[in-house]
């Protein structure tokens, strides 16, 4: 039983990512094996192995400070494919493969084990932290089944779509009129607003979350935050004009959300 975690888009501590624009050719390979979580397994009698999977990326977002996720037929093909490449190769160290219709950055987990319950588990244990990024509003899931070696793959891949320009319309000038442009695309969904919270006391602000780093200030009680997301263990990153340095780290429970 293993599970691996590959990501494209910014940085964050202690991960390495690809530049954005690499979101469209594919997912890249950034992380070892990681120990079972304490994750709900759903029914084994439950016909749809991918509504199970939804159900658990669901039932995480909710227990989060985002807002609902939404559900992508595109995301879903490429988890898809993820899976089935692994389980064509018995490895979770695929190489990567093409993701040139969606438009945005995208973060992946895939796991396997046996019975796809403890598969689910495993995928859950790395893939909570991603779908607990508020940005990330987009999702897919993939899962396939080797009778075989008796091992079940599944995959999930959150994302967050460019959002296109708009379109300036033709130059004005003398000419005689230009042809009418073609219909523009439907526009990606607009992404949902941030999360905020309120400051209730003075609290420091740390460079990384654990109260291990450097202090790069004092937030003081009253103001108003950004939430950019909140640890298992309690520390919340925030940012905006009042949070020192424009960004950092502090204790939960110095915010009211």
């Amino acid at each position: 039983m293993s599970a691996l975690h590959h990501e494209v888009g910014t940085t964050s501590a202690g991960k390495t990512r690809a530049p954005a624009r690499r979101a469209r050719r594919g997912f890249l390979v950034s992380a070892t094996l990681v120990s079972l979580g304490s994750f709900a397994a759903v029914p084994a009698a439950n016909a749809d192995p991918l509504g199970d999977i939804r159900a658990l990326v669901e039932n995480a977002r909710n227990n989060s400070i985002c807002n609902p996720i939404q559900y992508s037929g595109v995301l879903e093909g490429y988890a898809q494919e993820w899976v089935r490449t692994a389980r064509a190769l018995a490895t979770l160290d695929t190489p990567t493969f093409p993701a040139d219709a969606y438009n945005g950055d995208a973060l992946g987990n895939i796991a396997s084990g046996d019975p796809t319950r403890t598969a689910n588990n495993q995928l859950m244990s790395i893939a909570t932290e991603d779908i607990h990024k508020c940005g990330y509003y987009e999702y897919g899931v993939g899962m396939v089944r080797d009778d075989v070696t008796e091992l079940s793959y599944v995959a999930i891949i959150v994302g967050k779509p460019d959002v296109p320009k708009p379109n300036p319309g033709p130059p004005v000038n003398n000419l005689p009129p230009a042809p009418a442009p073609a219909p523009a695309p439907a526009p990606a969904p607009a992404p949902p607003p941030t999360p905020t919270a309120t400051v209730t006391s003075d609290v420091d602000v740390y460079d990384v979350p654990g109260g291990v780093g450097t202090v790069t200030g004092i937030l003081r009680g009253g103001a108003t935050v950004d939430l950019q997301q909140c640890k298992a263990d309690n520390w919340c990153q925030v940012s905006g004009g009042a949070v020192p340095g424009g960004g950092g780290w502090v204790w939960g429970d110095f915010l009211r959300r």
